[in-house]
């Protein structure tokens, strides 16, 4: 089958996440034994440093990467969702002409999907669209974007959300139903659990960019509260963002110097080492559509303690881990006291082959290709019939 995906960007050394789903799955889906490209239509303001214009690569898997970028930056969306669909009309001939036609174009984020919506329509390639952004999974949306997201996703021949919770809120906002595929945690650090650590302490690790929606602020209150009850524990906070300053002056205030660090930016391929001698994990997040670093770190075999905020519902269980409302710190701190104390009852083995038979590539990419067939079958179906 030949997959065409369309991303707001290609994960590069200046900017190492954008579109690292979208190439997690093409990476997946080519390992599977198909063939892929990865269109790209970055449209970021100037300040953004990467070849303008027309550029064609053939990466280190093996994918030809087709980016058309022309820088806008922050304009009104109705504008700049024309200037993405104007930028893939002129791409898209470019990557017929090397690549060949596809069998699916495969779009992810709302707005990449308007982008490819009209020259998928022209072409009559089947569209799909993987939502997955925690924008969408917010409580009260606009009549505007409930209205645009309705219209974008109903000219998909099938819409995709990472988790349930996402998939039941924009059936409730946008009238449209979905299927639940997962992100792919990309869990082959570690190829199985960590030992647990000879410790009579408790360490908790924590990843995330530093951000308001991350919670860490949260995070370190309950700590403080946690820390009143049992004196043994630390906390050590993986990442780097805007709120930085903030923490530290938290960490400060609360007089947690001794016990809680923020070690800075980190790379997913180091998590095995960095989390070598952790307890178990916690992240406060406020909003989530998924939430790939509790699978990253449950496939370390680390029990996780995770807020009920649109992703880890899903696969946050007993046997794993708890769930705590979000913003409740004090719910949050008990939760901790517990795993401290219990952490070592957990099945380290058990948890990380959770995360492998749920997430792993293999199965993400075995998932999205029987959407994939469904939606060609359905298509072979309707011409026979005419």
């Amino acid at each position: 089958m030949k997959i065409l995906f369309v991303s707001r960007g290609y994960p590069k050394t200046e900017n190492n996440k954008l579109g690292m789903f979208e190439l997690d799955q093409a990476v997946a889906l080519k390992a599977a034994g198909h063939t892929v490209a990865f269109a790209v239509v970055d449209i970021r303001s100037i300040r953004r440093k990467r070849k303008l214009g027309y550029n064609h690569f053939v990466d280190s898997h093996g994918i030809d990467v087709f980016e058309m970028s022309f820088p806008v930056g922050g304009i009104q969306e109705d504008v700049a969702g024309s200037i993405r669909s104007i930028c893939f009309k002129r791409l898209y001939p470019k990557i017929e002409k090397e690549f060949g036609r596809p069998d699916i174009v495969h779009a992810h984020f709302l707005k990449m999907g308007k982008a490819a919506m009209k020259v998928c329509q022209k072409k009559k390639l089947p569209l799909v669209l993987t939502e997955h952004s925690s924008f969408m999974n917010m409580e009260h949306l606009s009549k505007r974007v409930c209205k645009r997201a309705s219209v974008i996703y109903s000219a998909c021949d099938q819409l995709i959300t990472v988790s349930q919770p996402l998939a039941d809120n924009l059936l409730l906002t946008t009238g449209c139903s979905s299927v639940v595929v997962h992100n792919i945690a990309n869990i082959g650090v570690g190829k199985s659990a960590l030992p647990q650590p000879d410790s009579t302490s408790c360490l908790f690790v924590s990843a995330g960019n530093l951000l308001p929606r991350k919670g860490f602020d949260i995070l370190i209150r309950a700590f403080s509260k946690a820390l009143t009850i049992r004196p043994n524990i630390k906390l050590k906070i993986f990442g780097e963002g805007s709120e930085r300053a903030k923490l530290e002056k938290m960490i400060t205030e609360y007089s947690l110097s001794s016990s809680v660090c923020l070690m800075g930016k980190y790379v997913k391929e180091d998590l095995c080492g960095l989390f070598e001698d952790a307890s178990a994990f916690v992240l406060s997040s406020r909003v989530e559509t998924f939430g790939v670093v509790y699978i990253e770190a449950m496939a370390l075999g680390l029990p996780v303690i995770a807020t009920k905020c649109g992703g880890p519902e899903d696969f946050v269980n007993e046997s794993n881990g708890r769930l705590v409302d979000v913003d409740d710190i004090d719910q949050l701190a008990d939760t901790m006291v517990y795993m401290a104390e219990h952490w070592r009852l957990f099945d380290r083995e058990k948890i990380s082959t959770y995360a492998y038979d749920h997430f792993s590539p293999e199965i993400i990419a075995k998932q999205i290709t029987e959407v994939y067939q469904r939606i060609l079958a359905r298509k072979d179906s309707s011409r026979n019939a005419q």
